[in-house]
């Protein structure tokens, strides 16, 4: 795949590398990362049906479920990685 991206003129400008781990709590997916260079991150991610039902409730609730503390991070781990 990196070959064709090469080929369409694309430049490799960083990468990230990551050991993950998925569990599977409910609808929610929850990701252990180990990323190079950063650390340990908590991954949450929510399936809701109705957009009223607040995603960012369930993931506080699940958040609050397994003893996770600390804010939101929504920069990318490429972007952290080059802060």
């Amino acid at each position: 795949m990196e070959e064709i991206f090469v080929r369409l003129g694309f430049r490799k400008s960083a990468e990230v590398r990551k050991h993950r781990e998925e569990f599977a709590l409910g609808t929610a997916s929850v990701a252990l990362d180990e990323v190079k260079g950063l650390g340990s991150y908590v991954e949450i991610e929510v399936m809701v049906h109705n957009l009223d039902a607040g995603a960012e409730d369930e993931i506080a609730r699940i958040k609050g479920e397994l003893g996770i503390e600390g804010d939101h991070i929504p920069q990318s781990y490429l972007e952290l990685l080059t802060l």
